[in-house]
């Protein structure tokens, strides 16, 4: 948090919930800086009488405390709301300055603001009045998305050349028949893509599927052969249906063997997709070679009884154990609350900073999450 040292601390501990807790991007992380701080630095203006042409930029809110933003009116958020549409210089840099900032905007700020007010009256309960909780955002001008027609679509696919060409041509199939966004493709692994849909982890890390036709699984299938990307095998962290749905599918393309804990082989078949398919098992304390890589075995339960993480060289896979800010839940059946205390007290204890790479959401380090997440 150090990139927001002029911010007050009440703020900083929003964006550290939002990006611990919440999981959210640093992308979002910034603008809620940006949003709010513009917030704060108006109506210091506002409430100190300075000249109307100050430079926000110039104004210190680093002595802004709860007791400060309690006594913030609806009528104040109104005068910032009417800044932003009149007076707020929408282009700097051009020679012609324009005043008043687009409607899409003002939402965005007025939606920093809301969240800001529910964080302290609803999730830390340090203020007891919402005075944004009402208010209603500016209205925004609806158009029609804007597409490509059948035929031009088949003239983009017909444009793909080059020594990528079997890669750009399934990144567009995947566009086209998806209809996800450009990070929502690049956070795709190749145990997210099942035999007729894929698994995409979008805005919030919510997930959801999106199916697709043949001539888009051909697409993807003539990538991989030409990268020579065949899994040699696949190693469970646990066997929840969301993480072994795609075994089957892998292994009647690809025939390769599948590795889990058998402590999960005990978890009942709604909680699984059916009955499990694996051709070895592993335990605590084992390292199994993948792909000419020794991968180290960790039981660590809790969110199942066979959860383990998987240490290969700098990096551990942890499943649905630890997550950037959290960590997994137990109140599913077969989890248990003690045995997952008990399992991040022994992550706490690694002494390497491992890359963190969870079941479900952003990557981290373990050195990040032993200094913020507040389940280890």
């Amino acid at each position: 948090m150090q990139q927001y040292r002029d911010c007050p601390q009440v703020l900083r501990n929003f964006l550290t919930y939002h990006e611990n807790i919440k999981g959210q991007s640093p992308l979002t992380i910034h603008e809620y800086y940006l949003d709010l701080r513009m917030f704060l630095r108006f109506l210091k203006l506002m409430r100190n009488e300075m000249p109307v042409d100050t430079d926000l930029d110039t104004i210190d809110i680093r002595d802004i405390d709860v007791a400060f933003l309690g006594t913030v009116t609806q009528s104040e958020i109104f005068d910032f709301l009417s800044y932003l549409a009149n007076d707020r210089v929408a282009r700097p840099d051009e020679a012609v300055l324009e005043r008043g900032i687009e409607a899409t905007s003002r939402a965005r700020k007025l939606s920093a603001i809301k969240s800001f007010y529910k964080y302290l009256t609803v999730r830390t309960k340090q203020l007891s009045e919402n005075p944004v909780a009402d208010l209603e955002y500016p209205k925004l001008r609806k158009s029609l998305p804007k597409y490509l027609t059948m035929e031009e679509s088949a003239a983009l696919l017909k444009a793909v050349s080059g020594p990528n060409e079997k890669r750009d041509y399934a990144i567009l199939m995947l566009f086209l028949n998806c209809g996800i966004r450009r990070s929502e493709l690049v956070g795709l692994n190749l145990t997210d893509v099942y035999e007729d849909r894929i698994r995409v982890i979008g805005k919030g890390n919510k997930e959801r599927f999106v199916y697709f036709g043949t001539a888009c699984r051909k697409a993807i299938d003539a990538y991989l052969e030409e990268k020579g990307l065949t899994p040699e095998a696949i190693a469970l962290t646990h066997c929840h249906f969301d993480h072994v749905g795609a075994v089957k599918d892998l292994v009647a393309q690809y025939d390769c063997k599948v590795y889990l804990c058998r402590k999960d082989l005990a978890m009942p078949p709604m909680l699984t997709n059916g009955p499990l398919y694996y051709t070895d098992t592993y335990a605590d304390g084992d390292t199994v070679t993948l792909a000419g890589i020794p991968v180290r075995v960790m039981e660590t339960p809790g969110h199942t009884p066979g959860s383990v993480c998987l240490i290969a060289g700098d990096t551990m896979f942890s499943g649905d154990t630890l997550f950037a800010g959290s960590c997994g839940r137990t109140d599913l059946p077969c989890g248990d609350a003690r045995e997952m205390r008990d399992s991040l007290r022994k992550l706490a204890k690694l002494e390497e900073n491992y890359r963190v790479c969870p079941g479900h959401g952003p990557s981290s380090t373990l050195d990040r999450e032993k200094k913020t997440n507040p389940y280890l």
